[in-house]
């Protein structure tokens, strides 16, 4: 019987261990609401990035970080992205767009493939 239920155990740990991430993983191409910028971008080529469970991967470089999650909020959600006590978040759009604002202008991340 203590077979039964240690099994059952390792079972639901190893269940929940699968059960990572943002949700928010795979590649994505940025637009802007900037049309130099998208000019720029058109002559350079598409800008891809891959965002995986805990890092940013862009023109090969990546950059950690402690967390990456979902945070809710009445105003929407958001895609944040945790590095000690800093923070950067990146609004989630209804269809699964990322935006994210710089001041003068915003980028759009749509995803192209997990």
């Amino acid at each position: 019987m203590k077979y039964i239920k240690y099994v059952a155990v390792l079972l639901v740990v190893l269940g929940l261990a699968g059960c990572g991430g943002h949700g928010y993983e795979g590649h994505y191409v940025s637009t802007s609401d900037n049309k130099v910028f998208n000019a720029f971008s058109e002559l350079a080529g598409v800008k891809k990035i891959y965002i995986g469970e805990n890092f940013i991967e862009a023109d090969g470089q990546r950059t950690q970080f402690d967390e990456i999650f979902v945070r809710e909020l009445k105003s929407g959600d958001f895609l944040v992205f945790k590095s000690g006590n800093d923070e950067q978040t990146w609004e989630i759009d209804e269809d699964g767009t990322l935006v994210r604002d710089l001041g003068l202008m915003s980028l759009r991340f749509e995803r192209v493939e997990k």
